[in-house]
């Protein structure tokens, strides 16, 4: 549907009003001439039908010629027969009637009514001409014009005057109309101009603060409504921005709290799978006081584990303190197949410790390929991780490159977790990866809501979905080729 501008909705109906008034003026003007003309016709008519029939006049060409000059009328006499014995026209009249036909004439009497006290005459044609009148039959013995005997007389008057009375009378509103027309449109057009570019000043502002662009200033013009709107809009504006300032101050804030509460989970996992490792070398030790013969490279290799928690235990640290002194802290490239060791080596013993089985399926190919943070990478992971350990009993890690797609002209390197616990409760379903939402008892809800924010952080995305009797998460993230 065509949109229409303020200038046609405001022109428009003042158009049409002005309209509807002047053809509402004319027609009352012209019911009001023709009705005026026809008490005029009936008051002449009268005048005349009672002269003639009151007064035995003279029908003499001279008494019928001041007859005609004082009454603008035509005065025929008729003989027995119908015909016109003469014909008397005022001063300057026309010739229609004396020059009309016999037959013509001799139809226009017979439709001829005969005179009647406050009887309208009708219209009648004769020739080119329409005219108005009566007839008055009887004899007049008085008269006998032509040697003949006048048994009716005729009294024709030009309707082609009053006619052009009642023409004229709504020639004035017209004109009238047609220049309130001009004038209004003049006006509108004027006035819409002028509000229609204050408007799109207002709608130009408008959408700068749409697009979060403010404070701004609308200009205020004259002292209407217009311009009380623009210093609303204008005190609108100034709230949005501080609005809008201590919305981003407090965003900050809760992205600190964010990040900070899902490092210190992370710190949390990483300190409890060092102890792990630390109790299964003690357990080695005991082993060996017991009698038994422990194996030397286990007891390093768990050592080792430990050592490597207590690592990564000290960069969540590192990484708190930076948030917290409002600094970010810069990710370190690792190559994907990196990462993915790390993972093993550390949650290898965890899983053993408890009793779960990891299974890692990987191909060479990650060796090619690094991430910008591996760091983030791998506590996201480990957090997903230790997610199914808690729930199920065994874990399954897969790491990929999925290739180029239509839809992306960029590989993404991909890694599923998929555990055969009973999957996420169906209340938070929904809003998994949303902060502070658990169902553990002595859970954070900070954990999923970390890895959301790390796969935002490594240019990628964060999804669970439940297939059969797996739960599966699946991590994306960018990768780039090692140079």
């Amino acid at each position: 549907m065509a949109s229409r501008s303020l200038q046609q909705k405001l022109l428009q109906p003042i158009l049409l009003a002005t309209l509807l008034a002047t053809v509402v003026i004319s027609i009352f003007s012209y019911g009001l001439a023709k009705s005026n003309v026809e008490s005029e016709w009936e008051a002449r008519f009268d005048s005349i039908g009672s002269l003639v029939d009151r007064e035995n006049i003279p029908l003499a060409r001279s008494v019928l010629q001041l007859l005609a000059n004082l009454t603008s009328a035509h005065w025929i006499p008729v003989g027995p027969d119908g015909d016109r014995l003469s014909v008397v026209s005022p001063v300057g009249g026309e010739e229609t009637i004396a020059a009309s036909s016999s037959t013509a004439w001799m139809e226009l009497v017979d439709r001829l009514p005969e005179w009647a006290a406050g009887k309208s005459p009708p219209r009648l044609r004769l020739g080119e001409r329409w005219f108005r009148g009566f007839r008055l039959s009887r004899k007049f013995p008085r008269a006998q014009p032509d040697g003949k005997a006048v048994v009716a007389l005729v009294v024709l008057i030009d309707d082609s005057k009053p006619q052009q009375t009642i023409v004229q009378s709504i020639v004035l509103p017209i004109l009238v109309g047609i220049l309130a027309i001009a004038i209004m449109t003049a006006m509108t057009v004027w006035t819409t101009t002028r509000w229609a570019k204050r408007i799109g000043q207002l709608q130009k502002e408008v959408n700068a603060i749409a697009a979060g662009h403010f404070p701004t200033t609308v200009p205020s013009g004259d002292d209407d409504e217009l311009s009380r709107l623009s210093q609303e809009m204008t005190r609108m504006s100034e709230q949005l921005s501080e609005s809008w300032r201590k919305l981003r101050q407090l965003h900050g804030q809760q992205m600190l709290h964010n990040l900070s509460g899902g490092l210190a989970h992370n710190l949390r996992n990483t300190l409890t799978g060092a102890r792990m490792a630390i109790e299964l070398a003690i357990n080695s030790a005991d082993l060996s006081r017991s009698g038994s013969t422990p194996d030397p490279a286990l007891t390093k290799l768990r050592l080792e584990v430990a050592i490597r928690q207590i690592e990564q235990a000290e960069g969540y640290l590192k990484r708190i303190l930076l948030l917290a002194q409002g600094r970010a802290s810069v990710g370190s490239r690792l190559s994907l197949a990196l990462c993915i060791q790390t993972l093993q080596a550390t949650l290898d013993t965890t899983a053993t410790h408890r009793g779960k089985l990891l299974i890692w399926n990987s191909n060479e190919s990650l060796d090619d390929y690094e991430v910008l943070d591996g760091e983030t990478l791998v506590a996201a992971v480990s957090n997903l991780v230790w997610n199914g350990l808690e729930a199920g009993h065994e874990v399954t890690i897969t790491a990929m490159i999925r290739p180029k797609t239509e839809a992306s002209s960029d590989k993404l390197g991909v890694i599923i977790v998929a555990d055969d616990g009973p999957g996420l409760s169906a209340e938070i379903t929904e809003s998994a990866f949303e902060p502070f939402v658990t169902t553990k008892p002595d859970g954070s809800g900070l954990g999923l809501a970390f890895v959301a924010r790390a796969a935002q952080l490594l240019g990628g995305t964060a999804n669970w979905r439940r297939e059969g009797h797996q739960t599966i998460f699946e991590l994306t993230f960018a990768v780039e080729v090692r140079s």
